[in-house]
């Protein structure tokens, strides 16, 4: 089939994006014809491909196009994928779904309400998009990969300082306020404790001289990062996925995450990771500190993550994706059913709070 993407191209990409690049890239080793139709998005022109060489590696059987401002058709597309309210009409349209609580209401309920199938990006954002009204058979798991050569496991546990890493987004939803808290709580119960985070924006304001940032590290140095560091921390108060969570645990570090949604599927609590509820300061710092301090745990943590993360491939999910192309193109009909998601769903009892715990409590 000749499939095109709509992506939101930006110099930093955030991890939805990359992750479209990857999705693109599966589907093109199945057959596909893949076009990366590079456009506007959340207020910011397109980035062409070749300005975004630092992160991306295209593989040259992809076409490009870089559209700014695109509202029309796109000329001979079987299927489109989407990622807002623009949806061509001369294709079939599939609609990414990947955040639940952290765009505006009117953004998301444009996403959730569109009449086409949606790829969810984790189990939870499967739950979000049922819960508001999207019929089950409408509906597709399709979970990040990882590149496993990119991130190894490459320094033991006990070559590594006690040393925590997070990671730092300024969005609200990224739980920052509560993880440097957490951080410095830590720092009270060990004093020679020192942490890191990382990010594509600014450094947050008066960071204490004990945590260093660093901003937008090049990808290629990210698995030394991880490999540096005794833990690693997301301390999100929602999260679509989180691909961070699954690059540590493939480096073989362990995991402290909140309870935020996404993490739900690489994040088991004393299993995998240890989880802390969202924006619990005291409960999150508790479990960095065990991490740091309890050799066995760490080190059970750090095996059981790799082999977490080890389920996570591209190439999984683009099977998925590919089973429910053939399965739209052969019905089209059957999968463009109304959704009538509520126009206010807290209103409607539909807070991303209710609905995770109905979530969690299901698991």
């Amino acid at each position: 089939m000749d499939l095109s993407f709509l992506v939101p191209s930006r110099p930093f990409p955030v991890g939805g994006v990359l992750a479209m690049y990857e999705y693109a890239h599966a589907l093109l080793d199945l057959g596909h014809r893949v076009r990366l139709v590079h456009v506007d998005g959340f207020g910011v022109s397109p980035t062409p491909p070749e300005e975004l060489a630092h992160l991306v590696t295209f593989d040259p059987r992809l076409d490009h196009e870089v559209i700014d401002g695109f509202t029309g058709e796109l000329n001979g597309a079987d299927a489109v994928f989407c990622f807002d309210e623009r949806i061509p009409t001369d294709a079939l349209p599939l609609m990414w779904v990947q955040s639940a609580g952290i765009l505006a209401w009117e953004q998301e309920h444009a996403i959730y309400a569109a009449r086409c199938p949606k790829l969810c990006g984790s189990s939870w954002l499967r739950h979000v998009a049922h819960t508001l009204g999207n019929p089950a058979e409408m509906l597709v798991t399709a979970l990040p990969g990882l590149d496993h050569e990119r991130f190894r496991h490459e320094r033991p546990l006990d070559d590594r300082p006690r040393r925590a890493l997070m990671a730092y987004g300024a969005h609200p939803a990224k739980g920052a306020v509560a993880g440097i808290r957490a951080l410095r709580q830590v720092r009270r119960e060990i004093p020679d404790f020192e942490a890191t985070l990382f990010g594509t924006s600014d450094p947050p304001a008066e960071l204490p001289a004990w945590i260093t940032y660093l901003r937008d590290p090049p990808q290629p140095t990210r698995a030394g990062i991880y490999n540096g560091h005794r833990c690693f921390v997301i301390s999100s108060l929602t999260e679509g996925f989180g691909m961070t969570g699954i690059e540590a645990q493939s480096c073989g570090t362990p995991l402290v995450a909140s309870a935020n949604g996404g993490s739900a599927d690489y994040a088991n609590a004393d299993i995998d990771a240890l989880v802390a509820p969202p924006g619990d300061v005291e409960a999150l710092a508790t479990q960095i500190i065990r991490a740091l301090t309890d050799d066995d745990l760490a080190q059970r943590l750090s095996d059981t993550g790799r082999e977490t993360a080890r389920r996570f491939t591209w190439a999984k999910s683009a099977l998925e994706i590919d089973d429910l192309l053939r399965r739209y193109a052969s019905d089209p009909d059957a999968f463009r059913q109304p959704v009538a998601v509520p126009e206010n769903p807290t209103a409607a009892g539909y807070s991303i709070a209710r609905m995770r715990q109905d979530f969690y409590a299901a698991r």
